[in-house]
């Protein structure tokens, strides 16, 4: 991706949904549905707790770099046009190569970034919802970072409100 996209009428969020939609079409998730459905309820659930349109479009974008080799937080500006608070937040989405999921979880929280925090919590929630349990080391996992990513999500929102 080095060329442009066309997409200077769109709202940024329109441009996320664009790449994301592009970026995870063809790909399944463990139980063998559209990823994109995936995307479209963390989407939904930042949506529906009130997040605006930036955090809409980090909710779009949140696995485009972790899970494609084509996307960067530099294309994501330069290419996609969104703007570096959404394509920044989206890079601390992405959890590095050799990265343990616990320093993951503690790098996205001692940053406390306002855009991500939200997103990766209802990102979380859609891996835990009734019916889809994820394996039994990734529920261990997920069910101790739950608590620690509520309070950082509580704490981010409340320096954004002061």
């Amino acid at each position: 991706m080095t060329q442009r996209l066309d997409v200077d009428h769109l709202k940024e969020v329109e441009r996320a949904e664009l790449v994301a939609r592009d970026a995870h079409a063809g790909h399944t998730d463990k139980v063998g549905a559209p990823y994109i459905e995936h995307v479209e309820r963390v989407v939904a659930a930042v949506r529906d707790a009130g997040g605006d349109e930036q955090v809409q479009a980090v909710a779009w974008l949140h696995d485009v770099i972790e899970d494609t080799v084509e996307w960067t937080r530099d294309s994501l500006i330069a290419v996609a046009g969104v703007s570096p608070e959404v394509a920044n937040a989206v890079q601390v989405l992405s959890r590095g190569e050799t990265e343990t999921y616990a320093a993951y979880i503690d790098r996205l929280v001692s940053g406390g970034n306002p855009l991500a925090l939200p997103v990766k919590l209802a990102d979380m929630y859609d891996h835990l919802r009734p019916g889809f349990p994820p394996p039994g080391h990734l529920l261990a996992r997920y069910e101790k970072a739950l608590p620690i990513l509520v309070e950082a999500t509580e704490r981010a929102r409340r320096q954004l409100s002061s």
